[in-house]
């Protein structure tokens, strides 16, 4: 899965020296330059999940199909839709959602921003290699450091 390259890129680091658990400053380059990555790896395999086809089993009972059809018409198969939105219910979710538990300092990310387009390196949303955050994670770790 995903998570396996992810750990190894984190323990190479740390075995390496440049990363200590114990650093603020570590942890939100870190996150700042892996997150969106692995935000968009996590998208894939939902993606590539939720559009699969499940065969017919002879065994169990399990339904077969396709996860996103099955979900948005359980009719198909028999089954009874019971979902019962709650529109505040919804939007209060959506809110948790969208603010992540360790939501990066907005003058952090300006500081980063400010960084990666003097250096001329690109936004971390556009990186598409681990190798890329590493050096990323590295270049503003050390420009972080400096500056304090």
């Amino acid at each position: 899965m995903i998570f396996r390259p992810v750990l190894t890129v984190l323990e190479n680091l740390e075995s390496n020296g440049l990363f200590d658990r114990e650093s603020l400053i570590h942890r939100m380059c870190l996150q700042f330059s892996y997150l969106p990555i692995i935000n968009n790896q996590l998208k894939e395999v939902c993606f590539i999940w939720n559009t699969h086809s499940i065969r017919k089993q002879k065994v169990g009972d399990i339904v077969p199909g396709i996860p996103n059809v099955l979900h948005s018409n359980p009719e198909i198969v028999g089954a009874q839709n019971y979902l019962n939105e709650d529109i505040a219910d919804i939007q209060q979710l959506k809110d948790i959602c969208s603010n992540n538990f360790l939501q990066i300092d907005e003058h952090f990310v300006n500081v980063a921003s400010s960084i990666l387009q003097t250096l001329n390196l690109p936004d971390p949303d556009h990186l598409s290699d681990m190798s890329d955050c590493k050096h990323m994670f590295i270049v503003l770790k050390e420009a972080f450091e400096s500056l304090v």
